[in-house]
């Protein structure tokens, strides 16, 4: 908060991020699937009793199981405040995963196209897939043609400008180069990639989609097992069963907490345009105000 006890632009993304994660839970209790607090978001459970002081972000997991159904019906349960995007509902998805939007706020990189439906604050929803093996060579050279393929699959969607120069660039290129390449024939590759082991019997899974790499992703399915309930910000959310193997897998010490950085949206997101719409009137609100206002849990 400012010295005034007003909440601050960052504290507020938060809060937002916060009611839209509600509403993962909400709606994967009415459609009886799991859901799993990941990444910044299982870290700052466990580290801070909720978001870390500099995220901008929030991220859950699901089977692909889950996933799929989530995505697919999701929507038709789901508060008018928000949205759920994906490739099932549009068609200029820049991922290849989820998110549930804030509706009436933007968030979006600039000097990109603002979408009438699916450029609000959000919540990342990432798909859990199957894996046989641990990676060797072979597969890491296939991830980075499929990390390639996703960047080429955000281009074509809108993402012609990225947050630095040099990743522009990168987008144009690689669009002059599978200038052959159709779209269905580049989401079935995509789509061929990631679901090649969907019905097959495997101990591993792994997050194709997360920026932690391939190697650090791929962990036996029983880490993930049967979820959990750790306090997030005042929420009780899901969290893997060996949250803390997770932890340390992908973190190392996970509980060792770095500088804190300047916690403004101008430092932390200088790529980016943030508008919070009709949510802006919040930021001359108290935490505890903001919180009532949008049903959060007190603190």
């Amino acid at each position: 908060m400012t010295k005034a006890g007003f909440i601050t632009e960052l504290r507020l993304m938060q809060l937002l991020q916060l009611s839209a994660l509600m509403e993962v839970k909400r709606v994967c209790s009415i459609l009886d699937i799991d859901y799993f607090a990941i990444a910044g978001t299982l870290l700052g459970s466990f580290r801070h009793g909720g978001f870390i002081p500099w995220d901008t972000d929030a991220d859950v997991a699901m089977f692909r199981s889950d996933y799929k159904k989530f995505t697919q019906e999701a929507n038709g349960v789901i508060d008018p405040k928000f949205i759920v995007q994906s490739d099932y509902n549009d068609l200029n998805n820049r991922t290849c995963f989820a998110r549930i939007r804030v509706r009436g706020t933007v968030f979006n990189e600039l000097e990109n196209p603002i979408s009438e439906y699916f450029s609000g604050l959000y919540v990342d929803i990432f798909p859990i897939d199957n894996a046989k093996a641990q990676p060797n060579t072979l597969l890491l050279v296939k991830h980075k043609f499929f990390k390639i393929l996703v960047r080429l699959k955000a281009f074509r969607a809108g993402k012609v400008n990225s947050s630095t120069r040099f990743n522009s660039l990168i987008g144009r290129l690689l669009s002059l180069m599978f200038l052959f390449l159709s779209n269905k024939r580049l989401k079935n590759i995509i789509e061929g990639f990631v679901l090649r082991f969907e019905n097959h019997d495997c101990d591993l899974v792994t997050n194709y989609n997360s920026k932690y790499g391939l190697v650090k992703q791929t962990m036996p399915r029983n880490i993930y097992g049967v979820p959990r309930f750790n306090i997030f910000d005042g929420v009780k959310l899901r969290v893997p069963e060996k949250s803390e193997s997770w932890l340390e897998r992908i973190y190392g010490d996970y509980k060792r907490i770095p500088a804190c950085p300047q916690l403004t949206l101008d430092a932390l997101l200088p790529g980016y345009e943030v508008d919070f719409g009709g949510y802006s009137d919040l930021l001359t609100k108290t935490e505890p105000e903001v919180r009532r206002f949008l049903n959060l849990p007190t603190l």
